[in-house]
């Protein structure tokens, strides 16, 4: 969980127990972000979940997109 934390990893922690609480075939949200488990989440907060993930990817393609981009410095030096 530190590790996690220092690299702003999103991680769930602390949930040794979830495979006796949660029964199979049961629909589960981990939310590494928040550091929530969601069991048996009802249809509006799967669409919210599903909406923020797509919106997260969007962002991830952006930011690899613009790693390859060319940096220069304001005076016009590659950098």
């Amino acid at each position: 969980a530190i590790v996690a934390r220092s690299l702003a990893v999103p991680a769930v922690v602390g949930v040794d127990k979830i495979t006796k609480i949660v029964r199979k075939g049961k629909r589960i949200i981990l939310d590494g972000t928040h550091g929530n488990v969601i069991i048996n989440p009802k249809d509006q907060t799967i669409q919210k979940y599903e909406s923020e993930r797509k919106i997260y990817m969007n962002f991830e393609k952006e930011l690899l997109e613009e790693s390859n981009a060319v940096a220069n410095t304001r005076d016009g030096k590659r950098i």
